[in-house]
């Protein structure tokens, strides 16, 4: 965060003016780094594309929002370290990864404790061609309306 002229940052002296534009080294603003550094990129992309409508923005602050509430969440799980450092700003990167991802683990590892094991037989990742952001977009058996 940028410290208003009055206030001064430690080691100001050691670094001079480069001191003021260090980042904190907080969960909440590396997680904002991310969305960030993602915001940056969607617009540059949209931009090209002539895409850029007023619903790029509305999801961009719908990310930084979920994004800070993750940050908050993985910060009170795994404390102030670096590891969790990095994992915020892939999260703000890529939340819809981390949710996939916890939304699998959760599936395979608490339901499979109480109901038995709900590992697939046959994923269709194991089709060629097909990843998990393919799988993520079809339609779950049983909840296709007809």
């Amino acid at each position: 965060m940028l410290l208003p002229v009055s206030g001064s940052p430690a080691g100001v002296a050691e670094h001079g003016l480069l001191a003021y534009f260090l980042p904190e080294l907080s969960v909440v603003g590396i997680g904002f780094l991310g969305a960030y550094y993602f915001a940056l990129f969607s617009v540059a992309r949209r931009y090209t594309r002539g895409d850029l409508q007023p619903k790029a923005y509305s999801h961009i602050v719908t990310r930084i929002f979920i994004v800070l509430i993750l940050a908050w969440v993985l910060s009170t799980v795994f404390g102030n370290r670096r590891l969790t450092l990095a994992l915020v700003f892939i999260v703000g990167v890529l939340p819809e990864t981390f949710w996939m991802v916890m939304g699998e683990v959760g599936r395979n590892e608490i339901w499979g404790r109480a109901f038995g094991s709900q590992r697939e037989k046959n994923p269709l990742t194991n089709l060629e061609g097909i990843d998990t952001y393919d799988r993520a977009r079809l339609p779950v058996s049983g909840s296709c309306r007809r």
